[in-house]
């Protein structure tokens, strides 16, 4: 540890992370990372949920950070002030969206204001959630679902595409890394994320820290999932969950605990604080 110089800035995951097994962030957590911010260190999350929903997870615990928005596509400081968006070109998003539709699965649009699903049937899981919707809506962000609303979008700046497992991914994946000016995430069998060239986690880190003068090597990321991998290979201090993937902890320099034991909590005591 001693050919790194100090910690001046935290990168969070959320889900495995920060979240423990019931998708809370423990207590535990949350005191560390207010130490860590008396001390003077920053602290952002980067997730690849949209940034409003992390916005709205942070203030329900008490939290005030900087946030890297769907893979970091979008970075919003702690007042929700836009930091930078890095949309794809509208012929990209164009031709991922004329392969959807040509193939039939189910996908969410993500934009700067809202999120559309391709099929009115196919609702966002926080849907169901009349009083999260009322909040979101509330921050400028809104929900929506159709083929002609998804057209709409579409004519948007879009930051990300979402794509199911409807339509396996074995050979989805082929057919999107096709399309030139994209940058592709896949999670196993369950879904891809897919955003603009070169943007992903370890490039939203890379954003922020030279917005705020920080070397990489003062930067600590901390994740669990393989969109965390790029910016655990960015970071100087890269700590691993002991809950990750195994590819994950091959790539971290540290490990710490699970999320289910604050493994957030430890890396920040032992690593960061002064």
């Amino acid at each position: 540890m001693n050919d790194l110089p100090p910690i001046r800035l935290i990168v969070l995951d959320i889900d495995g992370t920060l979240f423990n097994s019931e998708r809370v962030i423990p207590d535990e957590n949350i005191r560390a990372i207010h130490e860590a911010q008396a001390q003077g260190i920053s602290v952002a999350i980067a997730t690849g949920r949209f940034a409003e929903n992390a916005y709205l997870i942070l203030q329900k615990h008490g939290l005030s950070c900087t946030i890297l928005g769907m893979n970091g596509s979008k970075i919003i400081d702690e007042k929700r002030n836009v930091l930078a968006l890095h949309p794809m070109s509208p012929e990209t998003v164009q031709a991922v969206h004329s392969l959807l539709c040509q193939v039939n699965t189910n996908y969410f649009i993500y934009t700067e204001h809202g999120l559309c699903s391709g099929h009115e049937d196919y609702p966002h899981y926080m849907e169901a959630n009349v009083e999260e919707v009322k909040k979101m809506e509330a921050l400028g962000y809104h929900f929506k679902r159709g083929r002609e609303m998804a057209d709409t979008f579409c004519h948007q700046p879009v930051l990300k595409f979402y794509v199911s497992n409807t339509v396996p991914l074995d050979e989805m994946e082929p057919r999107l890394s096709a399309i030139p000016g994209l940058s592709l995430t896949r999670f196993r069998d369950k879904l891809i994320d897919v955003m603009a060239k070169g943007v992903d986690k370890g490039f939203g880190v890379r954003v922020l820290a030279e917005k705020m003068g920080i070397s990489l090597a003062e930067v600590m990321c901390i994740g669990d999932d393989v969109n965390d991998l790029s910016m655990l290979k960015t970071a100087g201090w890269s700590v691993a969950m002991g809950n990750a993937f195994e590819e994950v902890k091959a790539v971290a320099r540290f490990h710490t605990d699970t999320n289910d034991q604050c493994g957030v909590a430890k890396a920040i005591r032992k690593y960061a604080l002064k």
